[in-house]
């Protein structure tokens, strides 16, 4: 399934109010191989608009050598032969270019589906290295410019996949019916292309969140009693163990509730000085984590 007119589709949908980034692309499951390795990897070859990918997704920022899908610095050289200028640009993961013993610049072959019934091979060049940390795009994603994946495959201005993010996430339903009102008005039936939201085409996940939540809410309410009752033990403890203490403050005329204040208010700095630590910890931790990631060892 495809979509036609796709620069059209994409510049409207792109007017839009409260649509923040959009992403128009090709997506393709094929094998690539190189030259220096007797290894073939199936992929998801992902043809993307470099410019809108690049505001639309954190992608750009794992790139750790070369460019974010970019074309071949000798194929923009001006007295370059036509055979170089017709080179085509590709961004792979680092262990995917480990497993084909390729480095940037070096030629690598895709096959993938055609649009005319027929498998499409092509050459392109490694432009790019990206570095997620995640094995699912690091061995098994390769991306290319949309442009060169249209040419590539004979397809002509056609689209997969057009995906939009909007500024608010509670105006999922009203952006759907405002881009579907637009695309209506441009001449694109409801029958030929209709617009939802993210948990309509993907349900499945969004019952794993719901899911998630609902036990995520379990989970923090056990975390919550135990707690209590470690807080409850631990200031029964003060309290029992300070018996005689509170005895004599009370011979010597001080109000059950003064005594009780006092007892509040060092709980209260026990908590305070606690939960500071707790937060600074759990900065540091996270903090950590999001830059540096997990790492794995394979």
């Amino acid at each position: 399934l495809f979509m036609e007119d796709g620069e059209k589709l994409t510049s409207i949908v792109a007017d839009v109010q409260g649509v923040s980034a959009i992403s128009a692309r090709m997506l393709f499951t094929g094998s690539i191989r190189s030259s220096m390795s007797s290894t073939v990897r199936v992929v998801k070859v992902i043809a993307v608009d470099p410019e809108r990918e690049r505001a639309f997704s954190a992608l750009a920022e794992k790139v750790i050598a070369g460019g974010f899908v970019v074309p071949p610095p000798e194929s923009l050289e001006a007295d370059a032969p036509l055979r170089v200028q017709g080179r085509k640009g590709i961004l792979i993961g680092k262990k995917l270019a480990e497993q084909l013993k390729v480095e940037m610049g070096s030629k690598v072959r895709v096959d993938c589906a055609g649009f005319q019934g027929a498998t499409t091979a092509a050459a392109f060049y490694v432009t790019g290295i990206l570095g997620t940390g995640t094995d699912a795009f690091d061995k098994g994603v390769a991306m290319v410019a949309l442009k060169d994946m249209q040419e590539v495959t004979g397809s002509g201005d056609v689209l997969h996949e057009l995906t939009v993010m909007a500024n608010e996430t509670e105006d999922l339903e009203a952006l759907a019916t405002s881009i579907q009102a637009k695309l209506t008005e441009a001449g694109f039936s409801k029958e030929s292309l209709v617009v939802q939201p993210w948990y309509e085409v993907m349900p499945e996940i969004k019952q794993m969140l719901d899911m998630s939540g609902a036990w995520s809410g379990v989970l923090y309410m056990m975390m919550m009693i135990v707690l209590s009752a470690g807080i409850l033990t631990t200031m029964y403890m003060v309290v029992f163990e300070r018996r005689r203490e509170f005895g004599v403050q009370l011979a010597l005329g001080t109000s059950p509730s003064r005594l009780f204040s006092g007892v509040m208010l060092e709980a209260l700095y026990i908590a305070a000085i606690a939960s500071a630590v707790g937060v600074a910890i759990g900065v540091l931790s996270v903090t950590y984590i999001t830059t540096k990631g997990i790492a794995s060892h394979t």
